[in-house]
């Protein structure tokens, strides 16, 4: 646990007080850190660089310049719907060993702030790329698309079988996770958190006949808002290992495009052409992409300053505990639209600027979980003042601001830390022992 002389600890009390007394910390006074997961004031609006241009390689650059001009929707969309595309299409050809096999299958999610980001045509323009190279592959590709999920058994049913390529196209984040949430969905989100890794074999036990996949490959492309994605995820996704399998990608929209231009036919086509001849080379069998020994010694590198951040406490480290396997991912990627049989530093170097810019990309997205925490701690203290006893029992406490237990405790934390609040022990009417707080004035 921090203790209260650490960065995290004295921002978090330096901020209360100064609320409490009214006193507005919007500018960084001297003497005061900052909250590691904040490079500006805590009230700003989260700026992040520019999507990395080492990023633009090959095919990856090919495809920008096709949709690019086509949209507003920022480029970081369209390098992710290629990825997720890219990848679903080499399935399970070809993979790279890092403690486990990494499968180029991804979970991404665009987040813009408004319709105006054009998340959805970002994804249509994958969507088609998908939907035509699997017609162009002239056999039984098993590749299916969904527009959704109903539930774990419905997705398990559609990836039955061996060898079926899923890619699901979610419109809004928020509508699946909160299907996936209803009692109803058979815990789709453990489903979907285990799916990712792209097991040899996954069984769904059902009423009548258990429901059978081998040689899984999973992608999920989806949109929100950085609102909606408060909604979307909680404490326990982000810290339950569901919320870090995905990629955030961060965007803002271009500048006003009255008439957009369709895609150029010709591009379009001689791209398609590019991908199958990467996928022919991948061939039909699981094989292993090679590391080169600099692409080893550049990933050490990286990895130690990277392994540090990591293991921080807070969200943003907690996110990013699969960046790792994200770099190796795309680095695949980098390597096969080479049709390279070893992954170089050179494909590796590239997919790291990646992930490093996706730290960022994370802080913007969730900036309002920060500012959602802010508001949790003044609803409490706020339900604890209105209590003629100062006291509330926990179950009295969250229920009412529709929070689990674990999610009161990690909120209430610092106010515990700063004795603002205590634990305590009360006895009900009929003399059985409460668990609460109580605020101390």
């Amino acid at each position: 646990m921090n203790q209260l002389n650490t960065p995290a600890t004295f921002y978090d009390a330096a901020q209360y007080l100064a609320r409490e007394a009214g006193i507005s910390l919007n500018g960084v006074s001297e003497g005061v850190a900052l909250h590691p997961d904040s490079d500006i004031s805590e009230d700003a609006a989260p700026v992040i660089p520019p999507f990395p241009e080492a990023a633009w390689t090959g095919l990856f650059r090919e495809y920008r310049d096709i949709v690019g001009p086509t949209t507003e929707a920022p480029d970081v969309f369209h390098y992710f719907g290629f990825a997720t595309a890219f990848g679903a299409t080499l399935g399970r050809r070809r993979y790279v060993y890092h403690a486990v096999k990494l499968f180029p299958n991804f979970y991404v999610v665009l987040v813009g702030r408004s319709g105006l980001s054009r998340k959805d045509t970002a994804r249509s323009r994958a969507r088609r790329l998908m939907a035509e190279l699997n017609e162009d592959q002239n056999e039984d590709s098993k590749f299916i698309m969904l527009p959704g999920i109903s539930s774990a058994e419905g997705l398990l049913e559609k990836m039955s079988g061996d060898g079926k390529v899923v890619v699901v196209q979610a419109g809004e984040l928020l509508g699946l996770v909160a299907k996936a949430k209803r009692e109803s969905s058979g815990n789709l989100v453990a489903h979907l958190t285990e799916l990712y890794d792209c097991q040899e074999k996954y069984t769904l036990p059902t009423r009548n006949n258990p429901v059978t996949a081998t040689r899984i490959f999973i992608s999920l492309l989806a949109g929100t808002t950085p609102q909606w994605l408060r909604s979307s995820l909680g404490e326990n996704d982000a810290y339950g290992g569901f919320a870090n399998r995905f990629i955030y990608a961060f965007g803002e929209p271009k500048e006003p495009m009255p008439f957009p231009p369709p895609v150029d036919p010709g591009r379009w086509e001689r791209l398609k052409g590019q991908i199958n001849e990467a996928r022919l080379w991948a061939g039909a069998n699981e094989t292993e992409l090679d590391v080169d020994s600099r692409a080893i010694d550049l990933f050490s590198d990286w990895y130690s300053q990277y392994h540090p951040r990591a293991s921080a406490d807070g969200l943003l480290p907690v996110l990013a505990v699969r960046f790792q396997s994200f770099a190796w991912k795309l680095g695949l990627l980098y390597a096969a639209q080479e049709q390279a049989p070893i992954l170089a530093d050179w494909h590796l170097a590239p997919a790291l600027a990646v992930v490093d810019w996706l730290w960022q990309s994370n802080q913007a997205a969730f900036a309002d979980f920060t500012q959602h925490g802010r508001e949790l701690e003044d609803a409490i203290l706020q339900r604890l003042r209105d209590s003629e006893t100062g006291f509330i029992a926990k179950r009295e406490l969250y229920r009412p601001l529709r929070i689990s237990a674990s999610e009161l405790e990690k909120a209430i934390e610092p106010l515990t830390r700063l004795g603002v609040v205590r634990a305590v022990q009360n006895l009900s009417p009929n003399g059985r022992k409460l668990e609460g707080y109580e605020i101390l004035h």
